[in-house]
């Protein structure tokens, strides 16, 4: 039998797209491994903008990593910079005060990453937004899904363009990525950000009770078990066996390649990859999926990195 393709093929799905992927300071190694077997192996463009996550500190709030020596922030921020790639705080605590400011670490980090290109801050709490915005104006900031996942009023075009005027780029929630009205009405496409891989269910309340620890007593790892033992949807996801239909099953918001394709045919060009929290084969299934050409580039290298 002769084969359908023929080489070389593109191992970019869509090199028009740029991405900005979860595990600053967490899965920094297996980054690096996939840009540079993009780029070196295959001499393609990088198709990763930015990374963003946080070590343990007082501004951060959800998905910790562990903590990081000032040596090993350095060097994770550099070798960032060398590859081109900038990095995003997510300082995602919506209960600062004007006292915490004066948070040492926190601090530290700023300046770090003040001194790069394109670098910047997801942010929760407005006290931060509007400190860094006057003490590191270089920086840019974008709204954490937390911050847009709060807001008690209706997620409209008004409202996400408040945002866009505010933030140097906004998330779309991942519950919004069906209304392909709205997303067709937001200008300009080059402002807002697709999340692909969000697992929750569509029109869950509970979001921002999952996703944050500030006024609750749970710990992080009691808020996970909250998810998976007491979550009204949980049980609720497609998880289907041969012949046995789940009636009450309800979508989560993971993108099908498909639909990313539509968006990206709508304009839209910066796309999201969330996995802080998640195990590596995890992580590195969503990214070879998403970024990576699905037929025979994306298993190599999910083999190959694991």
């Amino acid at each position: 039998m002769q084969p359908t393709h023929t080489l070389p093929y593109f191992i970019v799905r869509n090199d028009r797209l740029k991405w900005s992927v979860s595990g600053l300071f967490d899965k920094d190694k297996f980054i690096g491994d996939v840009m540079r077997v993009i780029t070196t192996e295959f001499e393609l463009p990088n198709p990763i903008e930015a990374v963003y996550g946080s070590p343990i500190v007082l501004w951060n709030d959800e998905f910790l990593t562990s903590p990081s020596a000032k040596s090993e922030i350095d060097e994770t921020l550099s070798a960032y910079a060398k590859l081109g790639v900038a990095t995003f705080l997510t300082f995602s605590n919506p209960a600062l005060t004007k006292k915490d400011l004066d948070d040492v670490s926190g601090n530290y980090i700023l300046e770090k990453l003040a001194e790069g290109k394109n670098n910047g801050v997801i942010v929760t709490s407005d006290i931060l937004y509007d400190y860094i915005r006057s003490k590191y104006p270089s920086l840019k900031l974008k709204p954490s899904l937390l911050k847009i996942a709060s807001y008690e009023g209706k997620r409209d075009k008004a409202f996400y363009e408040s945002l866009a005027e505010r933030f140097d780029r906004v998330p779309v929630f991942p519950m919004d990525n069906m209304d392909f009205d709205l997303l067709k009405s937001l200008e300009p496409k080059d402002k807002f950000e697709i999340v692909v891989n969000n697992g929750c269910i569509y029109g869950c309340s509970l979001y921002a009770r999952c996703h944050t620890k500030s006024d609750d007593i749970l710990t992080f790892d009691e808020n996970k078990k909250f998810v998976q033992e007491r979550c009204k949807y949980y049980n609720r996801q497609v998880r289907l066996k041969a012949g046995e239909p789940n009636e009450q099953a309800l979508r989560n918001q993971n993108l099908t390649l498909a639909e990313v394709d539509e968006l990206a045919n709508a304009g839209f060009e910066h796309f999201n990859l969330q996995g802080r929290g998640e195990p590596l084969w995890a992580f590195v299934y969503d990214l070879t999926r998403y970024v990576l050409e699905p037929d025979f580039a994306a298993p190599l290298v999910f083999k190959i990195m694991l």
